[in-house]
């Protein structure tokens, strides 16, 4: 019973976001991990993966000087894959990129380094192997380029199947943390005086409530946001980010379906989530239009704003 409680857990986000497609949390696609390696991991690491199976598969590394190597190859492929085989049989619930796999991480950088270690080692070999070197090198760098533009928010990287950042804008949930929520609010302080900031309301919309309040209360002084459904109205400005969200309060065909804090039964969040119009994204959502003072950015991508609502 707690095992599948956990591998049906209902109390983080109901629907996600890549490249643009909205998908069900609770249905996570079959297809989530190959979509994450398609236009999140670095191009370089994915062809680093695939060159240690090629050569290994074509008995192109010496092994000899490793003892066990087989034995130890196939147990890391194990701890690596075990995890991911266990996603896809049981159909748990994943969201946030790769958040949620970040151990595994580590394993597929030593079986990366495979096939790294064999062209370095045989880069004087033959033109072919300094064509794959070098190859290896300009994505390598083309990647750290972008790194360095993220900082510090390398969370957020998308690779290059999107030549321009910004041209991934509302494709993904990039700042999905709100990491950016700290330059966010100390933006604000800079901007505007501090009896501005005593008329402001503001709302939130995109998660880690506990985090933007911290930073309101110690850079601004403001202690509550009013993001509630009965208090929406009354706020003045909303700090957001591209979060997905189910409008449940705003949407006629699920009146009937949700409580008054917009909590739903598990057999009606099929139902919910596939009602006209519910999908929003912070940014685009309707009801939160107005006009974006202040930013965060990187590479022309916003990952968070402060937007004055219109009225």
């Amino acid at each position: 019973m707690v095992i599948k409680k956990t591998i049906n857990w209902i109390d983080g986000p109901k629907i996600g976001l890549i490249n643009g497609e909205f998908y069900e949390v609770f249905n996570t696609p079959k297809s989530y991990f190959l979509d994450i390696i398609i236009y999140r991991i670095p191009f370089y690491f994915t062809f680093l993966l695939i060159a240690t199976y090629s050569l290994i598969f074509l008995k192109k590394i010496n092994i000899i000087e490793i003892e066990n190597f087989y034995q130890k190859f196939i147990l890391l492929n194990i701890i690596a894959f075990f995890p991911i085989l266990l996603v896809l049989i049981l159909s748990v619930n994943v969201y946030d990129n790769l958040r949620l796999f970040l151990f595994i991480i580590p394993i597929f950088c030593i079986i990366a380094s495979i096939s790294l270690n064999y062209f370095f080692e045989t880069f004087k070999s033959s033109i072919k192997v300094k064509g794959f070197t070098i190859f290896v090198f300009i994505l390598f760098s083309l990647s750290f380029y972008r790194f360095i533009l993220l900082t510090p928010y390398q969370y957020t990287y998308v690779n290059y199947s999107y030549l321009n950042f910004e041209d991934s804008k509302g494709k993904f949930e990039h700042d999905y943390w709100g990491a950016s929520y700290k330059e966010l609010v100390k933006k604000i302080k800079k901007k505007y005086k501090k009896d501005e900031i005593k008329n402001f309301k503001i709302a939130d919309c995109g998660g880690g409530d506990f985090t933007l309040i911290y930073y309101l209360n110690k850079y601004l002084g403001v202690k509550k946001t009013y993001s509630g459904i009965d208090e929406l109205d009354q706020a003045t400005h909303i700090v957001m980010n591209n979060r997905t969200f189910l409008d449940v309060f705003k949407n006629e065909y699920v009146k009937d379906l949700v409580d008054s804090k917009g909590a739903m039964k598990i057999k009606d969040m099929e139902k919910v989530s596939r009602a006209p119009n519910i999908r929003q994204t912070c940014f685009d959502y309707k009801h939160f239009s107005g006009k974006d003072v202040v930013m965060v950015s990187r590479d022309g991508l916003p990952l968070t704003i402060f937007r004055e609502l219109d009225k």
